[in-house]
């Protein structure tokens, strides 16, 4: 039993190694390994659903987190997790029903819950309404790393950038290009080609006509998520 022990948690090192750097099949291997040895890992269950997320695999997703929210993993993280396969099913309004802020709540659950809401109202095409709950979620991450996870730094967990790109992004579809501009160079400056922030810097060169600075970011983004169906070109 110790021998397996071990297996299992070095299979988990080398699957978050291998989704880390973007090896996501590999690292699905690795997981469904540990699932066949212990289908109750918990973590195992939830890294394989964040996985089928990126993948954008929202029912194989879903399946997983039933599972891991059956074996008692963190309800908050799950149904955050929920809220990210709806918005791959485009089920906007149904986000902004069931994902409602509570004050008792983390800092961390608020911030990634308005995240959730910025981007189901920027999928409804409700600008303003986006804009609050983003900045909204930019200000409980500030608090959340300020007082409740000081360990924290300002891009890890990334929600602060999310935020940010979404603004960006807004400004860009109202076509105000100097705030989008301000963004995006803010955005760098806090993390170094990040995926989110390129594909949006692509977009944004796209709109302006600089079209070989477009492919070019575009191209880097891609580079960073290449299983990414929304970063893939051509």
């Amino acid at each position: 039993d110790e021998v397996q022990e071990t297996n299992v948690e070095d299979l988990i090192e080398r699957a978050t190694d291998h989704r880390d750097k973007g090896k996501l099949r590999a690292s699905v291997i690795d997981l469904k390994s540990i699932l066949r040895k212990d289908p109750k890992h918990t973590e195992a269950r939830l890294m394989l659903g964040q996985i089928y997320l990126d993948i954008h695999d929202a029912d194989s997703a879903e399946k997983e987190l039933d599972a891991a929210i059956k074996l008692g993993g963190p309800e908050k993280t799950i149904q955050y997790l929920r809220g990210k396969s709806l918005l791959l099913r485009g089920n906007f309004e149904e986000i902004l029903e069931q994902f409602q802020i509570e004050q008792s709540e983390s800092a961390e659950i608020q911030s990634k819950f308005e995240l959730l809401r910025g981007r189901s109202y920027f999928g409804l095409l409700r600008h303003e309404e986006a804009k609050t709950a983003y900045h909204r979620s930019m200000k409980a991450y500030r608090k959340d790393i300020n007082e409740e996870r000081p360990h924290l730094k300002i891009t890890e967990p990334p929600e602060f950038i999310d935020a940010m790109v979404g603004l960006a992004n807004i400004a860009i579809s109202c076509e105000q290009w100097d705030e989008a501009k301000k963004l995006l160079n803010r955005a760098s400056l806090l993390v170094d080609n990040n995926a989110f922030v390129l594909a949006s810097k692509g977009e944004f060169t796209f709109r302006q006509g600089e079209l070989s600075d477009s492919e070019s970011a575009f191209k880097a983004a891609f580079a960073k998520r290449p299983f990414d169906p929304k970063l893939q070109i051509g």
